[in-house]
């Protein structure tokens, strides 16, 4: 089963990897983290933004593969529909599945 992750702020969460080592041993996790965009009225380099990113999803990665998870992932720069769209046109084996982890409504910015 190949699983198309969608995170940034919860791409290392503990309730993300039990999800994914609940679908068994055959996995194979690639995780797209979208790059955060600032808050209205903060300046935040491009930068600083992809360099967190890349941070989250190393240590996120790392911890999927000790817990016996083959995972992958990058960073984008799009939202998280547009990085969706381009992981499905662009990785070489089929999507089985989509999860999205992100805050609950009264926090997340994707919803």
């Amino acid at each position: 089963m190949h699983v198309l992750v969608v995170a940034n702020e919860t791409v290392d969460a503990a309730t993300l990897r039990a999800a994914l080592a609940a679908r068994g041993d055959d996995l194979l996790a690639t995780v797209v983290a979208p790059i955060n965009q600032p808050p209205r009225g903060y300046v935040v380099y491009s930068d600083t933004r992809r360099a967190s990113a890349r941070r989250r999803l190393d240590r996120a990665l790392e911890h999927l593969r000790a817990a016996g998870v083959s995972a992958d992932g990058y960073v984008v720069e799009a939202d998280p529909d547009a990085g969706v769209r381009d992981a499905l046109a662009t990785l070489e084996r089929p999507v089985d599945e989509i999860l999205v982890s992100t805050h609950g409504a009264e926090r997340s910015g994707w919803l």
